[in-house]
């Protein structure tokens, strides 16, 4: 099969493309820079070089595929809202664009749990209507899925989303080095005792996932959670990355703080870092805060009974290995 690709050089991109090489795929992937993804290209993998930002790029990107795997966003809980509209909607609707005007047959858009609009509680499974949520990230999320089923159908391409909660990998930039950055600075925090339910996925897991969703008769027009089941606590995924890098936490474990005093020491810290770097994203935020704190279970039975996806069932020993064997300086 010949996959389109973005996102390339991203966490779960650059995992996607190990996993649809080892499956014998062929793959043609947007960089930016040419020169700094030779190791790509040396793997077998066509460069296009250009941004979501440049038609004539897309266009060639999507020329000859099979299928369009869209992974290229904005990510984060802090920023202005403009990045995240240009990249996450704008960028969104172009690839849709580039990806029907060369024929292609399916269209396959990286989503996010994002889209329900974080809800505080409950177990969420795809009946549950998307909305917006007021943070740049989460409604621009919500806003360029609806862009891709809307602008698919009009165009006569089937669309399939993945919603993923928080990715972990090999390639990981975001969640994994921000939690050994918390654990580096002393800020091994955890709120009410730490025993919400962090819903995360294995980069692997989520890859095999896609495949799923690129080749399956049942998945046009549809969209599928792709998480951990059962998700492990925020406790245990604290104490299992400190265990995995060695970093030592207090004798009882994570210091617990009570909601609203985590949330006040999230607003001094978000408050100092506005006068020292304002563009720099805080180490723990008002925002983190409220997602540590949700009771919230995201249901993935729809994606094993329409797919046939077999993963997330074993997350605490994936990311033990995972920080093991990627984040460990031998």
């Amino acid at each position: 099969m010949r996959f389109a690709l973005t996102g390339s050089t991203g966490g779960v991109g650059a995992a996607f493309i190990d996993v649809a090489l080892s499956h014998a795929h062929s793959l043609r992937a947007l960089v930016r820079d040419r020169a700094h993804a030779s190791a790509l290209q040396r793997e077998g993998v066509t460069l296009v070089e250009g941004d979501l930002a440049s038609d004539s790029a897309l266009r060639e990107l999507a020329e000859g595929a099979d299928v369009f795997v869209h992974t290229a966003a904005h990510v984060g809980d802090f920023g202005d809202r403009e990045p995240f509209v240009e990249v996450n909607v704008r960028g969104t609707e172009r690839a849709v664009r580039a990806a029907a005007s060369a024929g292609v047959h399916r269209f396959v858009h990286l989503s996010s749990v994002a889209v329900y609009g974080r809800p505080d509680r409950g177990i969420i499974n795809e009946l549950y209507a998307p909305r917006l949520f007021g943070a740049p990230y989460e409604d621009t999320k919500f806003q360029a899925e609806r862009v891709a089923f809307a602008l698919g159908k009009e165009l006569g391409m089937e669309v399939v989303a993945l919603r993923p909660p928080v990715i972990f990998g090999p390639f990981d930039r975001v969640f994994v080095p921000r939690v050994l950055g918390l654990l580096k600075k002393g800020l091994a925090i955890v709120v009410d005792g730490g025993e919400a339910p962090l819903n995360v996925i294995d980069v692997r897991d989520l890859c095999d996932a896609i495949l799923l969703a690129a080749t399956s008769k049942r998945a046009p027009g549809e969209a599928f959670n792709i998480a951990s089941s059962p998700p492990p606590t925020i406790r245990s995924v604290l104490d299992t990355i400190a265990r995995a890098s060695h970093m030592p936490l207090p004798p009882k474990g994570p210091i617990s703080l009570p909601y609203g005093v985590a949330l006040t020491l999230a607003t001094v810290i978000e408050g100092s870092m506005a006068h020292v770097s304002p563009k720099k994203q805080p180490p723990f935020s008002r925002q983190l805060v409220v997602q540590m704190t949700r009771r919230v279970v995201y249901d993935s039975s729809k994606a094993r009974e329409l797919l046939g996806w077999q993963g997330g069932k074993k997350p605490l020993a994936a990311l033990e290995q995972t920080v093991r064997n990627h984040f460990v300086r031998a």
